[in-house]
């Protein structure tokens, strides 16, 4: 269904209201900010794929910083300028969803529909001492430099930046490639770097875990999100949000690399256990469903 404006969408919410007991909107947008504030009164409850443990954060006009978080000095974006923020009232209805961790990566990347015929079987598990025996590159980071918008692609071009300028071996970088050959590159690669874009949590983190490799990532101490595979130096190792320990962090994994396999193994073997748990998700969905 489509709505001509957001009067209209509201409306249609009123009239759903009156006919069932109880209506949740499930805000899609990839970013732990929220810009949907001024619908929280038409319904009781919004599932958010990642939401901010500082509720209190919600209820500011921080501009830019109300939307995304980590941006630091960056060009203020006039689409903010008026954002909403939340009222306390209202703090009690964002409610933590599932993210893309859950999605049908049997298929993947040919099918990646949430949840979608997920669990009528397995997802099939790598060896994987198998794939960290095969990892002969440090890292593949490809892609372009993109200054169309700077607050979105910062982080990603400091860190293409960094590896088109290192002087380390093993590194894999240039335009974009096929998606098999893509996935193959991962599986050879000892690390994999998944910064922040449009939002925090990514395709990259899990392709990064299916492929046994170690993810690098700006911290995600500030959401709560599920599955929760974001725990710092046992399923990934966390950077500052600025990347101002980017170089440190990576040359201490390529001088000591055995020492971050577990780490690698942690996070392979919680996603590989959420892919195939269906009580793990059907728990959490009646929890979540139950606070409203």
């Amino acid at each position: 269904m489509i709505f001509e404006n957001r009067k209209a969408f509201g409306d249609f919410l009123i009239k759903l209201k009156q006919k069932i007991p109880k209506v949740l909107l499930y805000d899609t947008c990839d970013t732990s900010g929220i810009v949907d504030f001024d619908l929280l009164k038409f319904v009781d409850g919004m599932i958010k794929k990642q939401v901010l443990k500082n509720r209190e954060f919600y209820l500011e006009n921080k501009n830019d910083l109300s939307v995304r978080p980590w941006l630091k000095n960056m060009p203020k974006n006039p689409s903010y300028w008026d954002y909403t923020p939340a009222k306390v009232k209202d703090l009690n209805k964002i409610l933590v969803g599932w993210n893309v961790g859950l999605c049908d990566y049997r298929n993947f990347p040919l099918h990646s529909g949430l949840i979608s015929n997920y669990y009528t079987t397995p997802l099939k598990k790598y060896d994987f001492d198998i794939l960290i025996n095969n990892k002969r590159n440090l890292t593949s980071f490809r892609g372009a430099l993109n200054y169309g918008n700077p607050e979105i692609s910062f982080q990603r071009n400091e860190m293409l930046k960094y590896f088109k300028e290192s002087k380390l071996d093993g590194i894999i970088t240039g335009g974009k490639i096929n998606k098999s050959n893509y996935l193959k590159e991962l599986r050879g690669s000892k690390i994999v770097l998944s910064p922040f874009g449009f939002g925090e949590i990514c395709y990259r983190d899990f392709e990064a875990m299916l492929s046994g490799s170690l993810l690098i990532k700006p911290t995600m101490n500030h959401v709560d999100t599920f599955p929760d595979l974001f725990i710092e130096n046992e399923t990934y190792i966390p950077l500052n949000w600025d990347l101002s320990d980017l170089n440190e962090k990576i040359i201490d994994i390529n001088s000591n690399y055995g020492d971050y396999i577990k780490v690698s193994r942690n996070a392979f073997e919680k996603f590989y256990f959420f892919q195939n748990s269906y009580n793990e998700f059907k728990m959490f969905f009646l929890n979540c469903i139950g606070k409203v």
